[in-house]
């Protein structure tokens, strides 16, 4: 799957949603992805595959698998108010990351030199949907211009490491939660921070980010409907006996 493509593709149908009111449109997102130490442990054992002989290195050639650095993330989103409290969005992440190997695995790598501590080139990419509850639905303070807010959501993940000899491929299942702050500036444009717990099940790890994005408001924010006035019984007229 192409997630970039993807990615372009929910910037393109933007516009074309944008006739309903409530879609949200974050067109950048910012922050800082950080890893787990133990990511070089839980990928140390996989296959790596050689792009000179197409064939695969056995399982842990490479001593201590290699280890994903705390990097930049950037992102962009489509969304839509479902209610005034809840909105539904299909997200895009990437991180342009490095992976090295551990130190203390120094020596030959498949009959190679040793590659401890060189960087790698690493890109991570997922591909989310997620749901965000804001607190109005307990306060009923829909007006309100500073809206905590929960998220919760599951998606699709690729890891990739490249160094000149050697692939690795990481294809995972993830689940999204955290929670932030949405800022409204006007009816068009929210300010939102966010602090993101994410669970890769497939390599059993966890993974936290800190985000902050512009989000776009296409159509204004939906309001809660109206309370409609109670209908005032309307009395007969009286009638009126003619004498005789």
């Amino acid at each position: 799957m192409k997630l970039n493509r993807i990615a372009l593709a929910m910037l393109i149908a933007a516009p074309f949603a944008g006739a309903n009111a409530g879609v949200t449109i974050t067109p950048l997102m910012l922050g800082y992805h950080w890893y787990p130490e133990d990511t070089q442990d839980k990928m140390r054992d996989e296959a790596l595959t050689n792009r000179n002989s197409l064939t695969s290195v056995a399982p842990g050639t490479i001593p201590g698998g290699v280890a994903l650095v705390n990097d930049l993330i950037v992102g962009a989103a489509i969304g839509l108010e479902l209610t005034p409290w809840l909105q539904a969005e299909v997200e895009y992440q990437q991180t342009k990351a490095d992976a090295q190997h551990n130190e203390r695995n120094s020596g030959p790598i498949a009959g190679g030199p040793g590659y401890a501590g060189v960087p790698y080139d690493a890109k991570h990419e997922t591909l989310s949907g997620n749901f965000i509850a804001t607190t109005d639905v307990f306060t009923g303070n829909y007006d309100s211009k500073v809206k905590p807010y929960g998220l919760l959501g599951a998606g699709y993940s690729r890891i990739t490491v490249d160094n000149p000899g050697y692939d690795y491929r990481s294809y995972d299942t993830i689940g999204n939660l955290g929670a932030g702050v949405l800022w409204q500036i006007n009816d068009a444009l929210t300010l939102r921070t966010e602090a993101r717990a994410v669970h890769n099940f497939d390599n059993n790890w966890w993974e936290g980010q800190g985000l902050a994005a512009l989000q776009v408001v296409l159509g204004g924010h939906l309001k809660p409907a109206a309370p409609v006035a109670p209908v005032e019984p309307v009395a007969p007229p009286p009638v009126i006996v003619e004498p005789a």
